[in-house]
């Protein structure tokens, strides 16, 4: 028992080690394949679950206003000190299904909808986005299987490398 210990904590010491050394976050490997996903300037974008707002920041150099929401103040708070002096970048703490607004040119999400109740969350990021407007939304699979929970251990070493 007290080996399998010493090995789990060796790992996590080796992951947070690798990490260290080449930071990776899930989330922020997807924003260049956003910003890709719209050449020209556009007027008005929102990130759904904004989180310290990393996204919105991203953007705000290719849109006239880049809007983040996120439903916990505290990580809103974080996101506005990050924002600073930031004119065309605004956050909200707020709840995508009671979120009041349409006609942004580009809607993003990023691993938040399967936080949410899926249906509910495409029906008010389509109400979001107007006509001609993109919806960018990059999701996880919701583990279910033996199979995916072993996935799930295994792959944070790996996405270090």
């Amino acid at each position: 028992m007290c080996q399998s210990r010493t090995v789990t904590a060796e790992l996590i010491g080796w992951v947070n080690r690798a990490n260290d050394a080449h930071p990776w976050s899930h989330n922020e490997h997807y924003h260049r394949w956003l910003l890709r996903q719209f050449r020209r300037r556009v007027s008005r974008t929102i990130d759904v679950g904004c989180g310290t707002g990393n996204l919105v920041r991203a953007l705000a150099s290719r849109v006239d206003q880049a809007m983040g929401i996120d439903i916990d103040p505290e990580t809103i708070a974080i996101a506005r000190s990050l924002s600073a002096g930031n004119a065309n970048v605004e956050f909200h703490a707020a709840a995508l299904t009671e979120l009041a607004g349409t006609g942004y040119d580009v809607v993003t999400a990023i691993a938040v909808v399967h936080h949410l109740d899926l249906s509910e969350a495409l029906t008010a990021m389509r109400r979001l986005t107007k006509p001609g407007g993109k919806l960018l939304i990059v999701g996880c699979y919701r583990s279910a299987t033996a199979s995916d929970y072993l996935i799930d251990v295994a792959a944070p070493p790996c996405q270090t490398c």
